[in-house]
């Protein structure tokens, strides 16, 4: 992603987004579930929770989620290998 999607990709989440990646050729589902975000490791139409993240606001979650391993990348150290699918 560039510079700019990644931008809207941080935005698009701290205001209460969902978004569809594709990290590492699996496709990455990140949907909020009250006060944190979920991970979902999807294939098809089915998902497989890699994990739960939850900070003190939404900024914070979403900093979390940025600085996470998923799929031996980081959102925050890997822009250019992670394509968003869609932003919910």
């Amino acid at each position: 992603m560039t510079r700019d999607e990644y931008t809207d990709l941080y935005d698009s989440l701290c205001y209460g987004h969902d978004a569809d990646l594709l990290i590492n050729g699996m496709r990455i589902f990140i949907e909020w579930n009250g006060e944190e975000i979920e991970v979902y490791e999807m294939n098809a139409d089915k998902g497989k929770k890699l994990c739960a993240l939850k900070g003190n606001d939404m900024f914070e979650t979403v900093s979390l989620l940025f600085a996470s391993t998923i799929h031996g990348k980081v959102i925050n150290d890997d822009v250019l290998d992670i394509q968003i699918i869609d932003i919910e």
